[in-house]
């Protein structure tokens, strides 16, 4: 998307330049907002017992290729954008980036995967409320924050008064999302908590036993639990947190 702003601006298009470069710089904040969080753990989470005195020495390498490539692009990367253009200087970094990506994807099935926690429903809401209460941040510096440096800097500003009639004349409908957005970003969160709760009591150790010789003649025991990890019990038995026996039993 960079590069594709790059060539628009040098054929004279800046208005899609612009455009181009939000919408890369919106995609790259995406991108290293996914993959921060998750980069370090997922090398921590090749590692068992067995080879674990390996892991400073892996993380070494780790931090070294990261800032070995960060240094390097540093310096090439504006002698490229002098002698090839703008469109040239970013194409390339996204070039080697998919290449790296396709790699990473070609060993997928060799690596250790940890589930998400929280995952499920509880993640999905996660995510929403993020993008939801990010809106009126987004929309303040991106939408709102450039024309009223413009404004400020050309020859219709006259003082504060006038910058606040046009601001006033332009930004209610960016005020009127970021509300919206807010709400239902505040409503999101209740319902993430309360989904947060309801998961953590069926998966609190709850395990409740029934004999069974009364209704199934040689079965040990009855269990019900949601989670996957629960024991036996003798028969009979009933063992319950008292959050989760108040809220399910």
């Amino acid at each position: 998307m960079l590069a594709v702003a790059g060539r628009a601006g040098s054929v004279g298009s800046l208005s899609a330049a612009e455009l181009g470069m939000y919408l890369g710089l919106g995609l790259i904040a995406m991108g290293s907002g996914g993959i921060k969080p998750c980069v370090s753990a997922n090398v921590g989470d090749q590692f068992s017992a067995e080879n674990a005195h390996l892991v400073p020495k892996v993380f070494q390498i780790f931090y070294f290729i990261i800032n070995f490539g960060s240094f390097f692009a540093t310096l090439l990367i504006p002698l490229i954008k002098a002698r090839f253009g703008a469109e040239v200087a970013f194409g390339v970094p996204g070039v080697l980036m998919a290449i790296a990506a396709v790699v990473f994807w070609i060993g997928n099935k060799r690596y250790v995967k940890v589930p998400a926690k929280p995952g499920g429903v509880v993640g999905a809401l996660d995510v929403a409320v993020a993008v939801l209460l990010f809106v009126p941040v987004a929309l303040v510096f991106f939408a709102v924050l450039p024309k009223v440096a413009k404004y400020v800097t050309g020859a219709e500003f006259t003082g504060a008064k006038a910058l606040a009639s046009f601001v006033a004349g332009f930004a209610w409908p960016y005020a009127l999302v970021s509300a919206i957005a807010a709400v239902v970003g505040v409503l999101l969160f209740a319902l993430r908590q309360k989904a947060a709760k309801t998961m953590g009591s069926w998966r609190c150790c709850c395990t409740r036993f029934a004999t069974a010789s009364s209704a199934l003649p040689g079965r040990a025991s009855l269990r019900w639990q949601s989670g996957s990890t629960a024991r036996r019990q003798p028969r009979g038995r009933l063992r319950c947190c008292a959050s989760c026996w108040s809220s399910r039993w």
